[in-house]
């Protein structure tokens, strides 16, 4: 882990998670972001200037993907669960990145700032769900 990975993925997740939340975007955004995490380490293999490792991050990335483009299509709490549990899954990812391929574009420290990022919408996400089920436990007991 990267100290300068570290500040950007911290910096990066909480000014991303204000401006969302106080947008009122969370039942959209995180979902069409999420569809974005394959061309990011895409992008790194365009700087790598190597087609294959392209086409692998965008193999690999197929299932954030198809998980964004579904919690965005259907914005449901099940489905905004299961964009948490696939941000959080994205993690592992990050972690485990160089075990599947080599990816040379990748900066040093941006594994660590992506990893920082997918924790803190993984588990904003979840605590929105969580807090939805006992606000809607709460008001129909009233």
């Amino acid at each position: 882990m990267t100290t300068l990975g570290l500040f950007m993925g911290t910096a990066g997740s909480l000014s991303m998670l204000w401006v969302v939340r106080n947008k009122g975007w969370d039942r959209s955004a995180w979902s069409l972001f999420m569809m974005t995490l394959p061309i990011w380490y895409a992008l790194f293999g365009l700087l790598a200037m190597d087609a294959s490792i392209i086409v692998k991050e965008l193999f690999y990335g197929l299932p954030y993907f198809l998980i964004g483009f579904l919690a965005w299509r259907f914005a449901s709490r099940s489905w905004l669960l299961i964009a948490g549990l696939g941000w959080l899954s994205h993690v592992f990812y990050d972690i485990y990145h160089d075990v599947f391929f080599v990816n040379p574009g990748v900066f040093a420290w941006y594994p660590t700032a992506c990893l920082v990022f997918d924790l803190a919408v993984g588990g904003y996400l979840i605590y929105l769900v969580a807090t939805y089920e006992k606000g809607v436990k709460a008001s129909s007991g009233s």
